[in-house]
């Protein structure tokens, strides 16, 4: 007798046993068959189950999304038969590991807060010096010269930030269409911060004033990765005049002040300002390492800001500029990038 021969009581007692929070086993379970596919059916006996598996994982809705539970499986099954697949150690089964032990470790924290809402802005504001974490995979991300166009549509932004965005891999320059966010849905859904958000701000970098926080991102079900990368496209093809550039140089006091110590001596000032021409070139020239609160309290929720580290540019700046707006043809084997 097999597992498909027994009757559809043991069938659901086999489901009963599986980890709550086992994403991969649920879906494929669910995946099986007609038969064991009827076991997630009664909505009524167990609401929001595939919500709060999702969540579970780290993982939420777009915020354009309908809140379904149809909505949910879906997500949740795309995920899980990506993660059975994926290589990339940012995204896949790794991913989803590294979040459903932030997931834990936040519920640790927060005790009264529960998966099935994000938190508000008033909540956080409360107690955001508790523990607000930016999810790590921020820090693993860059954008290619493929800006998104502010003033489209959100769905529009929503689908060219996805193929600006890429994963950084650590012993390869540039970017391969392997990398790109539009190919890791896990990725893209995994939570920007813990707990997940309903609202929160972030420097805008939009050279009138550094240091105010002018973006806001907003998601109702959870500010996803994705919705903080939307927002940020809104200001990622802005140009920079000489005077902003030295203005962003003097208020990013995590960079090194003086530009030789960006800019390989081989620039010249007319390369050092192509290379620098846009708001998203920053996020070339240095390496991103993630966003982290702000050092003051504000009303209207969490601010966060946006770090950089100093990265070894090549020493040819049209070999600089080639690589980020031409991709590199790349696969991934056992993790190891393979040009």
């Amino acid at each position: 007798m097999g597992l498909l021969d027994l009757p559809n009581e043991l069938l659901l007692a086999i489901k009963a046993h599986i980890d709550p929070a086992d994403l991969l086993t649920h879906a494929c379970y669910h995946q099986l068959c007609e038969r064991t596919e009827a076991c997630y059916d009664d909505s009524a006996a167990e609401p929001g189950f595939w919500r709060a598996l999702v969540r579970a994982n780290g993982l939420g809705l777009h915020a354009l999304e309908g809140d379904s539970e149809r909505t949910w499986v879906r997500v949740g099954v795309q995920c899980a038969e990506h993660a059975w697949t994926c290589r990339e150690g940012a995204c896949g089964v790794a991913r989803l590991e590294d979040n459903r032990k932030l997931m834990q470790d936040t519920a640790k924290e927060w005790s009264e807060w529960d998966f099935g809402r994000a938190v508000s802005p008033e909540e956080s504001y409360a107690a955001w010096r508790r523990c607000i974490a930016a999810n790590p995979l921020l820090g693993r991300l860059s954008f290619n010269s493929n800006f998104p166009v502010p003033f489209h549509a959100e769905s529009e932004l929503s689908r060219q930030v996805a193929k600006c965005a890429f994963i950084r891999q650590q012993n390869l320059s540039g970017w391969s269409h392997d990398d790109l966010l539009a190919s890791h849905p896990i990725a893209l859904r995994s939570f920007a911060t813990f707990p997940f958000l309903t609202h929160f701000k972030t420097l805008s970098f939009d050279n009138e004033d550094f240091g105010s926080y002018r973006l806001q991102a907003e998601n109702e079900h959870g500010i996803t990765v994705h919705d903080y990368l939307i927002t940020l496209s809104k200001i990622l093809g802005k140009r920079m005049s000489c005077d902003q550039l030295d203005e962003f140089m003097d208020w990013a006091n995590n960079m090194p002040k003086d530009r030789e110590d960006i800019f390989p001596s081989t620039w010249g000032h007319r390369d050092v300002l192509k290379a620098a021409s846009r708001v998203g070139s920053w996020f070339q020239l240095m390496n991103w390492t993630g966003i982290t609160t702000g050092s003051r309290i504000r009303e209207g929720g969490p601010y966060f800001m946006t770090w950089f580290e100093y990265k070894e540019l090549a020493e040819d700046a049209r070999e600089h500029l080639a690589t980020y707006k031409f991709a590199r043809r790349c696969t991934v084997v056992d993790d190891v990038p393979v040009p």
